[in-house]
């Protein structure tokens, strides 16, 4: 009995975990600043 609480609490644990730390918002703000700082001198130059 204890064994099988131990993996079922195990288990659940696992299923509430996220692939990433972070969530998908971060990282899509961590992609559009790499994409966009290369253009902004060139944005203010021109």
């Amino acid at each position: 009995m204890s064994t099988q609480a131990d993996i079922i609490s195990a288990y659940e644990a696992a299923s509430k975990m996220r692939w990433f730390p972070w969530g998908h918002r971060a990282h899509l703000r961590v992609f559009l600043a790499a994409f966009a700082l290369p253009v902004v001198p060139r944005l203010v130059l021109d």
